[in-house]
């Protein structure tokens, strides 16, 4: 690349009047500036409408009924028109650097097959913050900046799309974010990008993604309000997921994390009364790639039931949703 790359930016918003324009306000700041700004308003019901409209041309502004996060990044992505896509949640904030960053490692590409690049952001609330890539022991002292071939782990351990750029040729061939999920989505999409090329990660913070006091956030909303759904959702993901083209070591990866989520949906079974936890937990050790280490954390639980359960969880150290 010897100019500057075409990038599209796509904001899906879903009645956030007390933020949209923030977030709005950190892209068009950005130096250099992005090709296009795309906010897709997924059926608003508050006054982001009437903020939307105040932007003039500054702005794409896109309507469509409520239907989801998914729905409306894959209408943002079906109108833009740049070379990359970058995301940016409606409650969250870009940093003045964020451009610069992502506009310097793309020109430095060259011939390399990459397809997408991922930067570090902030978690923020009330009284914490977080970094993504400590969060996911990424961070590196050999460089700000590293190339990556097979990301495919780090896809499924979580990227985060307001601090991610994609080609959008790219976006386009993998079905842009799958619509019938209601968690996962966005591990689905990287996923699946992750396989079609390699990826740029850097570690400079490029986002803040922020969490208001009345905010409720789907995944954990899911687990806390009907946790069997929530891991029979998160099944339906791996279950998407093997269907991509895998390599034998990447397939394994996913089955030992299918494994691992249907671990703790025996253990949502046995807790409810609701469905049969020891099918489930035979469940475990089918789609495993091993045989002997599924087998030994399945006897307790299913010789003991819920006290097996949590001395299994205990001994794996399963304290988060995908663990194997």
């Amino acid at each position: 690349m010897s100019d500057v790359p075409l990038i599209s930016v796509v904001i899906p918003t879903y009645n956030r009047a007390h933020c949209i324009a923030d977030a709005i306000d950190s892209v068009l700041r950005q130096d250099p500036p992005p090709y296009e700004v795309i906010v897709v308003d997924d059926g608003s019901v508050d006054e982001t409408v009437g903020i939307l409209a105040q932007y003039g041309d500054r702005i794409t502004c896109l309507y469509q009924p409520n239907a989801g996060v998914s729905a409306a990044r894959n209408l943002g992505i079906k109108h833009a028109s740049g070379d990359w896509l970058t995301f940016l949640d409606s409650d969250d904030l870009w940093t003045e650097e964020r451009m610069s960053v992502l506009v310097s490692d793309l020109l430095g590409i060259g011939d390399a097959n990459v397809v997408a690049h991922v930067a570090d952001l902030n978690f923020t609330g009330s009284n914490y913050s977080k970094r993504l890539f400590e969060l996911r022991n990424w961070t590196s002292d050999e460089c700000a900046s590293i190339h990556i071939g097979d990301w495919l782990q780090r896809a499924l351990s979580g990227v985060s799309p307001c601090s991610a750029a994609v080609r959008r040729d790219i976006a386009i061939d993998v079905g842009g974010f799958p619509a019938n999920l209601a968690i996962g989505e966005d591990i689905y999409f990287f996923a699946a990008v992750s396989l079609m090329g390699s990826a740029i990660f850097n570690d400079a913070v490029v986002a803040e993604a922020r969490r208001f006091e009345e905010d409720h956030v789907a995944v954990v909303d899911l687990f806390r309000r009907d946790p069997i759904e929530a891991y029979l959702t998160r099944d339906r993901l791996f279950v998407l997921l093997s269907d991509l083209s895998l390599s034998g070591q990447q397939r394994d990866t996913v089955n030992k994390l299918r494994s691992g989520n249907l671990l703790r949906l025996a253990n949502a079974e046995a807790s409810t009364g609701v469905g049969n936890h020891r099918r489930t937990l035979l469940e475990t050790i089918r789609v495993h790639p091993k045989f002997i280490r599924p087998l030994l954390r399945a006897i307790p639980p299913f010789l003991i039931g819920r006290k097996g359960y949590q001395a299994v969880l205990r001994q794996n150290g399963f304290t988060r949703v995908g663990d194997r």
